[in-house]
């Protein structure tokens, strides 16, 4: 007697190992899982196991350069023809035809990764704590010898190397919160500042961009984006 949708899950999830993230976020300056690493790697699980993903859209909505989608993810025994369904949200944006693409994926990368439990490495709760493992060493001095003074890049190298500061992340969570995404987060916090990367940004350019975000309606948000792009020749 064949066995379960839910044993059968269960048979996948433990075949199931660690997936790399190859990806980068060059803005956010994170790793993320590439999905088709993803897809390589749990297809033919799924299949060894008798199971199939139907995926189909339930809504979409466009605004401009951004697109959200409701998808609702069908896993099917093909033994028994039993059924599990699930509803996942997306969201992408692109200035061209590529919105709908990315909350498509998007959706599709969520819901296989918290359904089998996929693990990745990462953890939202603790990923701006620094790693003891990778904290330098003091070194050590012989008695009496004065310590060595930092050079000027020798000090610069180690603020970059620091995880991001408190005003950084109060920018981008307050982003988040308002769904702001990252395409509109640069043009905000370029136009704003008139700089063209990250890495010359201060704290107190961030503060000022967050205090605006923080307070603006999202019609005052999306009017100042508006006023951002228009500048760009």
């Amino acid at each position: 007697m064949a066995g379960s949708i839910y044993q059968k899950i269960a048979k996948a999830m433990s075949n199931i190992n660690r997936i790399p993230k190859r990806g980068y976020n060059s803005f956010h300056k994170y790793e993320y899982v590439l999905e088709a690493d993803l897809l390589d790697h749990i297809r033919p699980i799924l299949l060894e196991a008798g199971l199939v993903l139907i995926p189909t859209i339930l809504e979409e909505e466009k605004n401009g350069e951004f697109t959200k989608v409701k998808m609702e993810f069908t896993v099917a025994d093909v033994e028994t023809g039993e059924t599990i369904k699930s509803t996942f949200w997306g969201e992408g944006q692109d200035k061209n035809d590529k919105g709908l693409y990315k909350a498509y994926t998007g959706a599709t990368k969520y819901f296989l990764m918290k359904t089998f439990l996929i693990p990745t490495g990462d953890d939202p709760e603790t990923e701006d704590q620094p790693k003891p493992e990778n904290q330098p060493k003091p070194q050590q001095q012989s008695p009496g010898a004065k310590p060595k003074k930092q050079t000027t890049q020798q000090q610069s190298s180690g603020k970059r190397n620091n995880t991001t500061s408190i005003q950084q992340r109060r920018f981008f969570a307050i982003c988040n919160k308002k769904k702001i995404s990252e395409n509109a987060q640069k043009v905000l916090i370029f136009g704003f500042t008139g700089k063209k990367s990250r890495k010359d940004l201060t704290d107190e350019e961030f503060k000022a961009v967050a205090d605006f975000i923080e307070k603006a309606t999202p019609e005052e948000i999306k009017k100042e984006i508006d006023a951002a792009l228009g500048g760009v020749s």
